[in-house]
């Protein structure tokens, strides 16, 4: 039973494989991030311009 138990124990670590992986998603996830918030302000810039030269 306490063999079991620590076995269970083992899975549910984490290694720091898992805590690289872990790293390399958040890096992701910032770079996609960064490139909408570029986007999204490169259109609000355009959409601003666009109102500016319409007067």
């Amino acid at each position: 039973m306490l063999e079991k138990s620590n076995e269970d124990n083992l899975k549910m670590l984490a290694t720091k494989e898992d805590i690289a992986k872990v790293e390399v998603k958040i890096a992701e996830s910032k770079t996609d991030i960064i490139r909408w918030v570029f986007g999204f302000f490169v259109a609000l810039m355009l959409a601003i311009i666009g109102l500016y030269i319409k007067h």
